[in-house]
């Protein structure tokens, strides 16, 4: 006996029937215009493929789902449509309540108040009300008991942002258009020393000067005596964002016109020269016994090697020349223009006895 064959639009199938339901192109038109997500395009397909089979099994073969999940999702599709694929959420509709005493939360809000440093450790003995310490850190986060009073910003009406960076800097290779400065922070004995520290980038002429405090103005005495001593004027200074760079010391460069640049928070390299300097001062001069505690003679005897270390020190960044060598060959020219320098104060230094 042959099998029975059924006709329907798409010709004669053997067994069974497989129908087409126009509605689904409508509905896949209508996913690509609205926005839908991947989701419910996925739940889609199970539908179009259902309607085509008439069979939930096998569709749930097919796309390897559960009945329970098949069914639940076709009957939300067809009591909402299309919108009704989307997946919910499944946050609870109801939440445990806190069940904290308004006398105990009082109680914390007031010692909060009272001392605001203590935390959830140290206001516990302080109450009378059945609490743990967790529970007592979840009322002060839940009913935003933070009463402590922020530090202001000091920042001598400029910020970390308004601070003008060393990578704005637009550098020619002249002498004394990048000056850098820098302080070593010395422990000698029960003793502290600051040995502040300058030099030109492109000279490699350098200075330092010893002090018993880290105060801006300490800087400034110490600027001066660097504008004083090198032999052509200061056009730019860059030092890193430390509180002596700042004060006294920031507002003299503004009043004499001379840009002040910042390096980065933590990163040495963008002021490499001083480093190196800082490193050669303390292997050179301070490692060979020169760790005085009269600060006048350790000022003497520093004064004695950085003439050492600008007249006769041969430097390998200068094709092992010294400083003040390097800086007479190279720019006799700069004579010509409108820096005017002159003779380094260091000259006279090195002819006393």
């Amino acid at each position: 006996m042959s099998a029975r064959t059924h006709t329907n639009i798409h010709g004669s199938t053997g067994r069974g029937n497989i129908y087409y339901d126009k509605r689904f192109d409508l509905l896949w038109r209508m996913s690509k215009r609205n926005d839908i997500s991947e989701e419910s395009k996925r739940r889609l397909k199970w539908f179009d493929y259902h309607s085509k089979v008439s069979n939930a099994a096998l569709t749930c073969r097919y796309f390897g789902i559960s009945e329970s999940c098949f069914w639940k999702w076709k009957k939300r599709f067809d009591k909402g449509g299309l919108k009704a694929l989307e997946s919910r959420s499944k946050r609870p509709k109801r939440f445990r309540k806190p069940e904290t005493k308004s006398g105990t939360i009082m109680e914390i809000e007031t010692l909060r108040k009272l001392f605001p440093m203590y935390g959830k450790e140290k206001i516990k003995p302080l109450i009378k009300g059945n609490i743990s310490v967790s529970g007592i850190g979840r009322v002060i986060k839940r009913h935003n008991m933070f009463y402590r009073i922020k530090k202001k910003n000091k920042g001598y009406g400029w910020r970390w942002g308004q601070r003008q960076r060393i990578k704005e800097l637009v550098l020619h290779g002249k002498p004394g258009e990048h000056l850098i400065l820098d302080t070593i922070v010395v422990f000698l004995c029960s003793k502290v020393f600051y040995i502040k520290t300058a030099i030109d980038d492109v000279t490699k002429i350098a200075f330092a000067y010893t002090y018993t405090n880290n105060s801006s103005r300490t800087t400034v005495d110490f600027l001066k005596k660097l504008q004083y001593l090198i032999p052509y004027p200061i056009q730019n200074v860059h030092t890193d964002n430390g509180s002596e760079f700042l004060g006294e010391f920031h507002e003299k460069l503004m009043r004499e016109g001379i840009p002040h640049y910042f390096s980065y928070p933590h990163c040495p390299k963008q002021h490499a020269s001083i480093e190196r300097f800082n490193r050669t001062l303390q292997e050179e001069f301070l490692q060979e016994g020169n760790g005085f505690l009269d600060i006048e003679l350790l000022n003497r005897k520093l004064i004695e090697w950085l003439i050492e270390y600008n007249f006769h020190r041969p430097h390998a960044s200068l094709g092992y020349k010294n400083p003040l060598s390097f800086f007479d060959e190279n720019f006799v020219s700069f004579a010509h223009q409108n820096l005017l320098p002159q003779p380094s104060s260091m000259y006279w230094t090195y002819t006393k006895d």
